[in-house]
């Protein structure tokens, strides 16, 4: 009976065909699985990408090869070897990072039941951020047959997806440590009482600021409420609130903004005196903006307060390398009892300045990295959309003159843009389907234009997702990562990142100019 828990835990786990258990009714070619994490993506994508991060599964041993191709190898006996025949191997197909990993198994452990339709298997993860310290998995297992051995092979996967989800969120989680969140909590109620500052501002004069922190509701929650302002006036800020997340048992903060924008997240206590977190600040009417603060306890009566405008380039749940765009040192004037009148209290923010802790503003300021994403909305169905970047007939209708496509994994995928060159120069010759979601993920192998003749000799990787919007379409997003470094890899990005806005225009107008709605 052990023997048999333990196949059924290394082939479920190491091959990744389950997080949750929401398997998709009257679909028998697919799993479908998805959980909510209560961690950051970063941290999910370590855990399925690196050999110390394969221990959250319970792992014994791992040897990671992380590119496409290379070989994802796990043992779960910690007397076994890697590659003995209780080794299981996966090849990876395609990644996005911390966004996207498809894999394939290449060899399962030998007593496996299923040795036959395993061959027909692949699958696709999903990392979906939420905020700063949540994340939606989703992971779909593909391939599956009407034969009775490949439908044996999908019940058997279902039968572990309610394990695995406790194994991932129980040794990967935050908020499940009741020490963790008490000590998180203890040092959000040590913020209890009335704070100022006073500064310059980027115009170079005065910039101030009030807030008062209440405990509330038998100590269950915190609320800060802040103004900001000039010399002569301040003006309602923000209301923040600080409580246990019902959902995670950690501690979380809920901020309504005083142009009616809303964030939430997670709070955790890094180093015993900084309390971080990451949001996404919503506003009807405009677009999503990416946070990090850190909050950090100097002394018990100095709190500084570092704001991160958000790039691509940094990692999610970790304090920016680059310089904050608010950088304020908030001092402790006196002891919260209730809500201060702001014009009483001028003279107490101006008191908190010390003359040399000028407010930093850098700016909002977007870095895009290595990564190039493009996307565009087409007033067309999913399925017509799919199949113009799925076959032949559809990527020639508006991508180029010629075409090869096979959509199966391992499949060309095969571009002609000039049909009369010699061989080897006409387009994306020797690319291919590295992995695929029907009707809403397609990845494929890319490779550089013919004037860059060593750099098209490696690929980079293509990944095309569709979004159903219903009557308004289809919103499809095109990322392409990859890219080395040096000056040859920057011309071709450069390339790229003309070229791919180009291809994304002539799908819309050829799509919407033949749809009928």
């Amino acid at each position: 009976m052990q023997t048999e828990k333990r196949m059924w835990q290394a082939a479920v786990i190491g091959m990744f065909a389950a997080v949750a258990a929401v398997a998709e009714e009257n679909n028998t070619t697919q799993t479908v699985q998805e959980a909510v994490i209560n961690a950051p993506v970063s941290e999910i994508w370590k855990a399925f990408t690196t050999n110390d991060g394969y221990k959250a599964f319970g792992v014994a041993k791992a040897d990671i090869d992380f590119r496409v191709g290379g070989k994802m190898r796990t043992h779960y006996d910690p007397q076994g070897t890697i590659g003995d025949p209780n080794t299981i191997e996966n090849i990876i197909l395609s990644f996005e990072p911390e966004r996207m990993l498809s894999m394939k198994v290449v060899k399962a452990p030998e007593n496996f039941p299923f040795k036959t339709a395993i061959n027909n298997m692949w699958t696709v993860i999903h990392l979906d951020p939420i905020d700063g310290g949540h994340a939606r998995v989703r992971v779909v297992g593909m391939g599956f047959t009407p034969e009775d051995e490949s439908q044996k092979m999908r019940a058997f996967f279902d039968k572990g997806n309610a394990q695995v989800l406790k194994i991932l969120q129980s040794r990967l989680g935050r908020g499940d440590s009741q020490d963790d969140a008490a000590a998180t909590e203890k040092a959000i109620h040590s913020l209890a009482g009335e704070w100022a500052f006073a500064s310059k501002g980027p115009d170079g004069g005065e910039f101030r600021g009030h807030m008062v922190a209440r405990v509330m509701m038998g100590r269950s929650f915190v609320l800060a409420e802040s103004e900001l302002g000039d010399a002569n006036k301040l003006s309602p800020h923000g209301h923040g609130i600080f409580g246990r997340d019902p959902n995670g048992g950690g501690m979380r903060v809920w901020d309504f903004g005083e142009q009616g924008a809303i964030s939430s997240a997670p709070v955790t206590l890094v180093g015993g005196n900084h309390l971080n977190y990451q949001w996404v600040q919503q506003r009807a009417g405009g677009p999503a903006k990416e946070y990090f603060i850190d909050e950090t306890l100097e002394s018990a009566d100095a709190l500084r307060f570092e704001l991160f405008d958000l790039r691509d380039s940094d990692k999610r749940g970790e304090r920016p390398q680059h310089d904050p765009m608010v950088n304020v040192l908030w001092k402790r004037v006196g002891a919260a009892q209730s809500a201060a009148n702001p014009a009483s209290n001028g003279g107490a923010a101006k008191a908190a300045s010390n003359g040399n802790d000028d407010l930093r503003f850098t700016g909002e300021r977007f870095v895009t990295g290595k990564r190039i994403e493009r996307e565009v909305t087409v007033a067309a169905p999913v399925e017509k959309i799919w199949r113009a970047w799925t076959t032949t007939e559809g990527v020639t209708s508006f991508f180029s003159e010629g075409a090869k496509v096979d959509l199966r994994v391992g499949g060309p995928y095969e571009i002609y843009f000039r049909k009369d060159a010699p061989e080897g120069s006409r387009g994306s010759e020797g690319c291919e389907v590295l992995s695929f979601l029907p009707k809403e993920m397609l990845s494929f192998s890319w490779n550089a234009p013919p004037e860059n003749p060593e750099i098209r000799k490696q690929r980079t990787i293509v990944v095309v997702q569709l979004t159903d919007l219903g009557e308004r379409g289809t919103k499809v997003k095109l990322t392409q990562n990859g890219f080395g470094e040096g000056s040859e890899w920057d011309t071709v990005r450069g390339h790229f990142e003309k070229a791919w806005p180009m291809v994304l225009k002539s799908l819309k107008e050829t799509l919407e100019g033949t749809t009928q709605r």
